[in-house]
């Protein structure tokens, strides 16, 4: 074994280098150098020296490179257990200790809006997403993602809960958005594709209660803009209805929509079948209690007089 004098080898590694038969990046100082793959290595070790965890930024002043050095190797150190996040290199297992707070946090609060978790450990929105989808997808996370926010199954049926309790104990006409807003509904799962009445939204489930006739009332319009009307209500509106056609023979419209809003002619008919109603410009009439007695007065006067004297 023979050795080669120190300057030696310093000129015929320069050699080698001006000749590009090998790549060497030599450090701030210029006292010492190393090749990509030994830079590679260097900044896999500071990122486990971290906690898997370094700022692309501090890496040239602990391994005295320069910045365009360290962007070079960056594709050589990114893969399947170093993943970079803006300008920070993340190791796979610390990814994995960041994502296993969120089972914790969904048994706590049944729900995570995923910008704000992003902000708290500050990582890309779209990142947090796509590991948060991904860890959905392989049963480790056990929620709903809807947009930014996943939910639980538990806490996606309280929601419903709430509304159709909200919806039972209605006494007077109430839309849905209102409900939703009182009771503290989440609003997001309103209009979300979730658990509820078999991955149905809010919106479709509320068209399949339509269906069912599982509440006592009837919603008037679409999904969550729709108004609930319980029918209790619709009673009182219907006897107030009829009895001031008894008595008066007359109603007006204005009154009418006063009284219920989503009343029309054809539904005035088809509620008071006993009733030949005639529609006026501004009023209803019952010819029953209206035109039918006024007839029957001067038929009486014809027959008694022979003249009739109407004034409009």
């Amino acid at each position: 074994m023979c050795s080669i004098p120190q300057s030696v080898c310093v000129s015929l590694v320069l050699a080698l280098a001006q000749r590009q038969r090998i790549n060497l990046i030599f450090s701030t100082n210029r006292s010492d150098c190393r090749t990509t793959k030994q830079l590679a290595l260097e900044i896999l070790y500071e990122i486990k020296r971290a906690s898997g965890r370094i700022n692309l930024f501090e890496l040239p002043a602990l391994l005295s490179v320069e910045r365009k050095h360290i962007d070079s190797v960056i594709p050589d150190v990114v893969n399947d257990n170093i993943i970079i996040a803006g300008n920070d290199l993340i190791s796979k297992q610390h990814l994995d200790l960041l994502f296993s707070a969120i089972p914790e946090l969904l048994e706590l609060y049944g729900h995570l809006n995923l910008e704000d978790y992003a902000r708290d450990i500050n990582l890309p929105v779209s990142l947090v997403k796509e590991q948060t989808a991904s860890r959905i997808s392989d049963g480790s996370i056990n929620a709903v993602l809807f947009n930014y926010t996943i939910y639980t199954e538990d806490f996606v049926t309280v929601q419903e809960h709430l509304l159709e309790g909200a919806l039972l104990g209605c006494l007077e006409p109430v839309s849905i958005r209102t409900l939703i807003s009182e009771f503290h509904v989440i609003a997001s799962i309103a209009d979300s594709r979730m658990f509820l009445s078999s991955c149905l939204t809010f919106a479709d489930a509320i068209e399949k209660w339509k269906t069912e006739s599982r509440f006592p009332g009837e919603f008037i319009g679409n999904g969550c803009n729709s108004t609930y009307s319980p029918w209790v209500r619709s009673v009182a509106q219907r006897f107030y209805l009829s009895s001031f056609l008894q008595t008066n023979g007359y109603l007006s419209r204005q009154r009418m929509h006063e009284i219920s809003p989503s009343t029309t002619f054809s539904s005035l008919q088809s509620m008071f079948t006993e009733y030949t109603l005639i529609e006026l410009d501004s009023v209803i009439i019952s010819k029953e209690h209206f035109i039918q007695p006024a007839v029957d007065t001067i038929l009486f006067s014809l027959d008694k007089d022979s003249v009739c004297d109407i004034k409009v």
